[in-house]
């Protein structure tokens, strides 16, 4: 048909029904915003020194704990019973922090990952905006963004996708709505 090319824009057709997406700048400084906030940890970004950290505690506290036992049952004396007590408790700490048994957590940098809509998920005020433009805007793809640190979810978006456009319906933080399409 010759009057193709000229179909209204998704954020057309959303003005069309009355809806006024969330303002594309304002989704993108909110993402580059929350990705700078949840950097990932200072061990996860040194890990080669958190492994060689724990080595040499393990080590200082293997060596110190037998080397103490030792001189202690073949010497005697109340420093060398110390220096075995110091190494056990070295290894127990090590032991009961979770370090030994692999439980260290490590939170690297938060990333957005999208996904398909799980709508149990969704706010429902933007629950309910999103439904009503699938039904009266043919086409459309609803995706939802999280931002992951890790299995932590942080602020979630959802966005409506058609034909290479973007517009996003919402932001929020568990129940908090952050940032919502308005209705005219």
């Amino acid at each position: 048909m010759p009057f193709d090319a000229i179909a209204p824009s998704l954020a057309t057709r959303l003005h069309y029904i009355g809806i006024e997406p969330v303002a594309p700048e304002l989704l993108h400084t909110h993402k580059l915003r929350e990705a700078c906030q949840h950097p990932g940890s200072w061990w996860y970004h040194h890990r080669h020194l958190a492994d060689g950290v724990i080595s040499a505690l393990f080590s200082c506290g293997a060596v110190s704990f037998i080397f103490g036992l030792v001189l202690a049952m073949t010497f005697g004396g109340l420093v060398w019973s110390s220096l075995a007590l110091g190494g056990l408790s070295l290894l127990l700490l090590l032991l009961f922090s979770g370090v030994l048994l692999g439980r260290l957590v490590l939170l690297g940098p938060a990333t957005w990952i999208e996904g398909d809509v799980v709508w149990e998920e969704v706010p429902p005020t933007i629950s309910a905006m999103a439904q009503h433009v699938l039904h009266k805007v043919p086409g459309c793809t609803v995706v939802i963004g999280r931002l992951t640190q890790d299995v932590q979810v942080l602020d979630p978006y959802l966005v409506l996708r058609r034909d290479g456009e973007e517009v996003c319906l919402g932001v929020w933080d568990g129940d908090t709505i952050m940032y919502q399409a308005s209705l005219r």
